[in-house]
Order: structure tokens, then sequence, then C-alpha cells
């Protein structure tokens, strides 16, 4: 195993070099192709390495980044254009953040008339679907509601899980439909997966 994740290392790095190569003599911006070797490397490309902790994802995430800012601020004399569309990336993945937080917030504090929590609405839509080899259960965070295909699992927040709220009833909705999606084999949806990684940059600084 040991011996698996180095060579698997090596080959990333000994990739990074050669991209970074390319990328100097095409012309071709570092962060596409950054893009493209993680989707290769994923879950559902040509290498499907599957990932499943999201804690150490951010961790992972966090440094890179720390990497990338310096090596953009240092690495450089001239100024990239390319550098507009990150900060932009940033602002909007920030806006982003904070509204689905006070959309949560404002509508936490509102219970459904049905009075079933969100763990009870998630195995409801998943039977009303014709799934029953998904399991609903429990894990700990804030907001770290997820489906794990491999596992065949619906995750759900403390704060989801046994809430009767209608943010928890929306919340578990949301990710049934990923449930449903994976099922009817939803092409973006593996697209999606496939760019977590790269979406937990911005995630991770909201």
């Amino acid at each position: 195993m040991l011996l698996t994740a180095l060579f698997l290392a090596a080959a990333v790095i000994f990739l990074c070099i050669v991209c970074q190569r390319v990328s100097s003599r095409l012309g071709v911006p570092m962060l596409l192709i950054f893009i493209l070797l993680g989707m290769a490397f994923g879950s559902d490309g040509v290498v499907k390495i599957w990932f499943d902790d999201y804690r150490l994802a951010e961790q992972i995430c966090s440094t890179a980044l720390i990497f990338i800012m310096f090596y953009g601020g240092f690495g450089y004399y001239y100024f990239d254009w390319t550098y507009i569309l990150v900060v932009i990336g940033l602002v909007l993945s920030l806006a982003a953040s904070a509204k689905v937080n006070g959309t949560f917030s404002k509508y936490s504090r509102t219970w459904s008339r049905s009075g079933i929590t969100g763990a009870e609405a998630a195995r409801q839509i998943l039977n009303a679907n014709g799934i029953y080899d998904v399991t609903v259960r429990q894990v700990p965070g804030n907001l770290t509601d997820h489906f794990d295909p491999r596992s065949r699992t619906v995750n759900l927040s403390a704060a989801v899980y046994g809430s009767t709220s209608i943010s928890a009833i929306g919340v578990a909705a949301h990710e049934c439909g990923h449930v449903i999606q994976d099922a009817r084999e939803y092409v973006p949806l593996k697209i999606r997966a496939a760019l977590v990684p790269v979406a937990n940059i911005g995630s991770n600084l909201a």
C-alpha cells in the first residue's frame, strides 16, 4: 500500500513537471492542466483513485493553495491576466458559500408541517424512486452532507439528520437528487465529482 502511494505521488510530480513545460511552450494555463490532471486521477477518471476523507482533502487543498499563492507571487515577474479569473472565482465561491450558510441558518428555525426529519425525508425520496441499496447515515461536522457513490451512502450532518426544519429536509432532498442522478448515470454529476477537490479550495477559504 505504501509503495503504491509513493509510486502514485512520484507519477503525479513527474506529470506536473511535464505539464509545466508543456504549459510554458503552448501558453496553456497551468490551472486548466491541473484540473484535467485531477480529473484523470479521480474516481471517474482513468486512474480511478477513490478518496472520501473530506477533512484531509481540505487540509491538502489549503496547503496546496499556500504554495500556489507563494509561487504566483514570487515565481513570476510579469502580470498574468488569468490571476483576475482566479480572484473572480474565489469571490464567487465566497459569495455562494455565504449565501448557502445564510439561507440554511434562516430556515433551520422554520419547522416543517409534516414533522419528518431530514433522514426520514431522504429515505422516503429514495424509496419513491426505487432506490433501496443506499443507506442514510449521520456524519460529524457542519453542512458536511454528501452522497458517497462508492459506499452507497447519503451522509447527513447532525444539523440535518435529526432535524425537522425546512433547511434539513431541503438539504436531504438535494443529496438524494445526486443519488438519483448517479442511478441514471447523469454525466454532469461525474464531472462534478472530478472537480470536487478544486472546489474544496474555495469552500475551505469561505
